[in-house]
């Protein structure tokens, strides 16, 4: 963790609150010259965001938005579902009483579900976080796995996370898991590393279509040989030629 300690402030990191403040108080210079590239779904890939994947960076919630996205319309499955990094942030934010008016008609979908992945940020009301894991639950094990690329670092905001969800899951004998997942060897890969995993479970290959949703079983552990540093830095250059393809 102490990468993390050290890291650079003012590294691109921007979350939808942050989007938001600044449209509500008109802060927005910069998006005036940080021209749009790719509206996808209810996604918005900027100049700036299809940057990060150029690294070293720290990947912002709309790269890991478009993924999912990208996951939903070209791997349909009718038993399994993306939440967005801005659904999960009100999850983090606001109380179990107020969930269910704020994530309905979504969370009308939930019990209806056999797995669903949700990205973790750590980011509090104001600060925008430092690291991304992955839960994935799994109805039929009861089972909220936490998959963190550095050693857990999030396993209290993902477990409060999932206890304060699962109301809406209807499922009251789900259990939280840290499962042993690849590390990441450096301080901005967090994010890289949660797309990978989620690719790895679902048992596809992201770009290839013909190859359909064959699952991992969830709640085991991944091994670092499953997923490799090398392998996460061409996931970077993937996802961002999926973007260049969906301009076209």
């Amino acid at each position: 963790k102490q990468w993390y300690q050290r890291r650079v402030r003012g590294k691109k990191k921007r979350n939808f609150l942050t989007r938001r403040t600044n449209t509500l108080f008109g802060f927005n210079n910069l998006q005036m010259v940080d021209s749009i590239l790719l509206t996808y779904g209810d996604t918005t890939i900027r100049k700036s965001d299809l940057a990060l994947l150029d690294g070293p960076l720290w990947i912002n919630d709309a790269i890991i938005s478009f993924f999912y996205e990208y996951l939903t319309f070209h791997f349909k499955h009718e038993d399994i579902l993306f939440l967005q990094p801005p659904t999960i942030a009100l999850v983090n934010l606001f109380s179990e009483v107020e969930l269910p008016q704020l994530l309905h008609p979504l969370s009308l979908s939930f019990p209806s579900k056999q797995v669903i992945f949700i990205p973790i940020n750590n980011h509090v009301l104001r600060s925008s976080g430092t690291h991304w894991s992955l839960v994935v639950y799994h109805r039929p094990s009861h089972l909220f796995s936490h998959y963190d690329s550095a050693h857990g670092m999030n396993g209290d905001v993902a477990e409060r996370i999932a206890k304060k969800i699962k109301p809406l899951f209807h499922d009251k004998n789900a259990n939280f898991l840290d499962v042993p997942s690849p590390v990441q060897m450096n301080g901005y890969d967090c994010g890289v590393y949660a797309m990978k995993i989620t690719e790895y479970i679902l048992g596809i290959d992201v770009g290839d279509e013909a190859k359909s949703i064959s699952l991992k079983e969830i709640g085991k552990p991944i091994g670092d040989k499953s997923i490799t540093p090398e392998e996460v830095t061409e996931f970077r250059t993937k996802i961002k030629q999926l973007i260049l393809n969906e301009m076209k």
